[in-house]
C-alpha cells in the first residue's frame, strides 16, 4: 500500500467545485453567510459574546459539509435555491469537527511555549502540525460516518475503514489541506502591510473563512469518497456471515420412536 493511494479521490475532490460549481454554491453560501455574520457580530456587545459566534461557525460548518458530503459520495442535491436543512446529522458532524480539531491542535498546545523562543519555531511547528496531521487522518473517517451511514446497508465498519486507510488517508489530508494552509501563511505576511481599520479586519474576516470553507469543501470531498470506497473494499475483521448452523440433533425419545418403527417394519418385511 503506498502513500498516494488516494491520489484518484484527492484531485477529484479539488476539481469537483469546479466542475458542479452550482451545488456547491448553494451549499456553501448560506452556510458561508452565516460564518460571517457570527463572526462580525461576535464584535458587538452582545449576550454570549463568543460563545454564541463559536456555535454558529461549528454549526455553519457542520452543515455545509454534510450537504457537500452526501452530494458528492451519493448525489443528493442541495435543497434549492439553497441549502438550509439542519438535522441531527448536522449537529453531531459539527461536534465531532470541533473535537477532532482540538485534538489535532494538541501538539502545538504543548509545545507552543518552547517553540515561542526558537528562531525556527513557526516552522517547526507547521511540520509538527503537518506530521501529526498524516497520523490522526484516518480518524476524519468519523465525519463521512456520520454524513452517509445508513443502518441495514452492509459494508466495512468504521473500525475496518480507519485500520485499512491507514497513513494513506492521513497523507491524502496533507495534502487537501496544504494549497490552503500556504495561502493562509502568504495572506498573515500581507496583512500588516493594509493598516488598521473596519476595511482591512473586514478583509481579514472574508479571506479566514474563504480559506476555511475552501479547505473544508476539499478535505469533506476527499473523505467522503475515500469512505465510500473502503466500504466496499476494506478487509474484513470477522467474517461476512457466520457458517450455516448445522441441523438440531433429534432429541432421546425421538430416536427411540424412529428405532422402533423402522424396527417394526423390518420384522414385518421378514415375515
Amino acid at each position: 500500500m503506498t502513500l498516494n493511494r488516494f491520489a484518484a479521490e484527492l484531485a477529484q475532490s479539488f476539481r469537483l467545485p469546479l466542475e458542479r460549481p452550482l451545488p456547491w454554491v448553494r451549499a456553501v453560501v448560506p452556510w458561508f453567510v452565516l460564518a460571517l455574520a457570527a463572526h462580525f457580530g461576535g464584535r458587538l456587545a452582545l449576550p454570549g459574546e463568543g460563545f454564541v459566534p463559536f456555535l454558529a461557525n461549528a454549526l455553519a460548518f457542520g452543515a455545509f459539509a454534510v450537504t457537500w458530503q452526501r452530494f458528492v459520495a451519493l448525489g443528493e442535491e442541495p435543497g434549492q435555491p439553497l441549502a438550509w436543512r439542519i438535522g441531527p446529522r448536522h449537529l453531531l458532524w459539527a461536534l465531532a469537527y470541533q473535537a477532532l480539531l482540538g485534538v489535532e491542535a494538541a501538539p502545538l498546545l504543548l509545545l507552543g511555549p518552547a517553540l515561542a523562543d526558537m528562531a525556527d519555531g513557526k516552522v517547526i511547528g507547521i511540520a509538527v502540525q503537518e506530521a501529526f496531521q498524516l497520523l490522526i487522518g484516518p480518524v476524519f473517517l468519523l465525519l463521512p460516518h456520520i454524513a452517509l451511514y445508513r443502518k441495514g446497508t452492509g459494508g466495512a465498519s468504521l473500525q475496518e475503514m480507519t485500520l485499512a486507510g491507514g497513513l494513506s488517508v492521513g497523507f491524502g489530508y496533507v495534502l487537501a489541506n496544504l494549497p490552503f494552509l500556504m495561502i493562509s501563511l502568504a495572506w498573515a505576511d500581507v496583512l500588516p502591510q493594509l493598516g488598521s481599520g473596519p476595511v482591512p479586519e473586514a478583509a481579514a474576516g472574508v479571506m479566514q473563512f474563504l480559506l476555511s470553507f475552501a479547505g473544508v469543501t476539499v478535505s469533506a470531498a476527499f473523505f467522503a469518497q475515500v469512505w465510500s470506497r473502503l466500504r466496499a473494499e476494506a478487509p474484513r475483521l470477522r467474517p461476512e456471515a457466520a457458517a450455516e448452523p448445522s441441523p438440531p440433533r433429534p432429541r432421546r425419545t425421538e430416536r427411540l420412536q424412529r428405532g422402533k418403527r423402522s424396527g417394526g417394519t423390518s420384522s414385518s418385511k421378514s415375515e
